[in-house]
C-alpha cells in the first residue's frame, strides 16, 4: 500500500539529507546532490527491527519520461556488516513536471516479504531553472 510521506518533505527542502520514510518496520534516509538540472539521490534502507534487508527490488513509477529522466542503479549492498543497502538514482529535468514519482520497494526481512510505495520529493518547474542575474537586475 502507498503510505503518504509528504510530512517529511518540508525538512528535506532545507537540508541535503534526512528521513524520507519510516513506517516502524522500514526506514529510508535520503541524501541529495544537485548540479544544474540533475539531481542525485542516495537512499539508505534499514529495517527498524535490526534485521538485515535482502532481495531488495526497487522501481520508479508515476512519472512521465518525457518530463523526468530517471536512472535507477541496481541496489548496492554493503561490504561492511551493519551498513545499510543503498538505492542510487539520478533525475534530470527534461520539462516542467508536477507528477510525484513513486519508489516501489519490495524486500525480505528476517524471512518475511515486505513492500513499500514511497513518494519521492522530486518536482521540477521553470522556477528551478538557473538564471544569471546581476545585483541591479535582482532588485528590480
Amino acid at each position: 500500500p502507498f503510505i503518504p510521506n509528504e510530512a517529511n518533505w518540508k525538512n528535506l527542502s532545507i537540508s541535503k539529507e534526512g528521513v524520507l520514510f519510516d513506517d516502524g518496520s522500514l526506514a529510508v534516509n535520503m541524501k541529495t546532490e544537485y548540479q544544474n538540472f540533475t539531481g542525485r539521490l542516495i537512499l539508505s534502507l534499514t529495517a527498524t527491527n535490526g534485521h538485515t534487508l535482502q532481495n531488495i527490488q526497487a522501481n520508479i513509477t508515476n512519472y512521465d519520461p518525457t518530463q523526468l529522466g530517471i536512472k535507477l542503479w541496481p541496489v548496492k549492498y554493503p561490504q561492511t556488516p551493519g551498513d545499510a543497502p543503498q538505492v542510487l538514482m539520478q533525475v534530470t529535468n527534461l520539462a516542467e513536471s508536477y507528477m510525484k514519482p513513486i519508489l516501489d520497494l519490495t524486500y525480505v526481512c528476517n524471512g518475511v516479504q515486505g513492500s513499500a510505495k514511497i513518494g519521492l520529493p522530486i518536482t521540477f518547474n521553470k522556477f528551478m531553472q538557473g538564471v544569471d542575474l546581476t545585483p541591479e537586475n535582482f532588485s528590480k
